[in-house]
C-alpha cells in the first residue's frame, strides 16, 4: 500500500474541497476520503453535476435526456465506486479497510466536479466538445480520488479507474438497450 498523501487539518470548507478536487490535487482527495463530513458535500457536486449533465442533454435527447442523466448520475456514483471498490480490493490487492466504499464514494464524489461542465451539452457542436473535455478532466480526478481513498500507486488507481468505466459504461449500455432507451441512441 503506497502511503496517502499528507493531510491537511480535518474540516476544509466546501469551497477548499471544490478547487483542490477540480486541481486534481491528492491531498484534497486525501481529506475527502477520510472526512466522513464531506460525505452530503459529495452526493452535493453529484447531484449537481447529474443535474447538468440532465440539462445538457436535452439538446439532443428532449425529455429523456433529463431522465438519463439525472438517474444516471445518482445511481452511477455508487455503481462506479462500488466496482472501484471491487476491482482495488480483489484484483489489486488493496487493502479492505473499515468504512472503505464510503472513502471512495466521498472521493469519487467530489472527482465529478468537472462534469458540472457538462451543461453546456445544450451549445451546438461547442457542447459536445465541452462534454469531452469534462469527461477527460473527471477521469483524471477519478485516478487521483481512487489512488487516495484506496492508498495505491498511480498504476493500480488507473487500472482500477479504467476498469471501473469501461464495466460501468458497458452495464449501463445493457439497462438502456433492456429497457428500451437505447433505441433513443440508435442500439436497440
Amino acid at each position: 500500500m503506497m502511503p496517502i498523501a499528507s493531510r491537511p487539518p480535518a474540516g476544509a470548507s466546501f469551497e477548499d474541497r471544490l478547487c483542490g478536487a477540480a486541481g486534481l490535487r491528492p491531498v484534497a482527495y486525501a481529506e475527502i476520503a477520510g472526512h466522513p463530513g464531506a460525505t452530503l458535500q459529495a452526493a452535493l457536486v453529484v447531484a449537481v453535476a447529474a443535474g447538468a449533465d440532465a440539462i445538457g442533454n436535452v439538446a439532443q435527447e428532449g425529455g429523456r435526456g433529463l431522465v438519463n442523466g439525472a438517474v444516471g448520475g445518482l445511481l452511477g456514483w455508487a455503481v462506479f465506486a462500488g466496482i472501484v471498490l471491487l476491482v482495488g480490493t480483489r484484483v489489486l490487492g488493496a487493502g479492505p479497510a473499515p468504512g472503505l466504499f464510503w472513502r471512495l464514494l466521498r472521493a469519487l464524489g467530489f472527482a465529478q466536479v468537472p462534469l458540472v461542465l457538462t451543461v453546456f451539452g445544450v451549445v451546438p457542436v461547442l457542447g459536445g466538445l465541452i462534454a469531452l473535455i469534462a469527461f477527460a478532466w473527471f477521469s483524471m480526478a477519478a485516478v487521483v480520488a481512487v489512488r487516495q481513498a484506496l492508498g495505491v500507486g498511480f498504476g493500480q488507481a488507473l487500472v482500477a479507474a479504467l476498469v471501473a468505466l469501461l464495466a460501468y459504461g458497458l452495464a449501463r449500455l445493457v439497462v438502456w438497450v433492456l429497457l428500451g432507451i437505447g433505441s433513443w441512441f440508435g442500439l436497440g
